[in-house]
């Protein structure tokens, strides 16, 4: 069957390597998110802590206000 349908068998084997290629980047990408502070004995306590500012001035949202710094 494969061999006789050459064209329909390059067509899915294609998209079955664009599938698993595509499945393995998003995989390494959210890998790599989970990652971080994975070397911190309480790694599950860890919060961080967003500033919005209501004045008008730039939005930083790595950063914590200044009470919590």
């Amino acid at each position: 069957s494969l061999a006789r349908n050459r064209n329909y068998t390059a067509i899915n084997m294609f998209g079955l390597v664009v599938g698993m290629a595509a499945f393995l980047l998003i995989m390494l990408v959210v890998q790599f998110e989970l990652s971080f502070d994975d070397f911190h004995k309480n790694k599950d306590r860890i919060y961080r802590l967003v500033s919005v500012p209501f004045d008008g001035s730039d939005f930083n949202p790595g950063s914590a206000p200044y009470p919590y710094q």
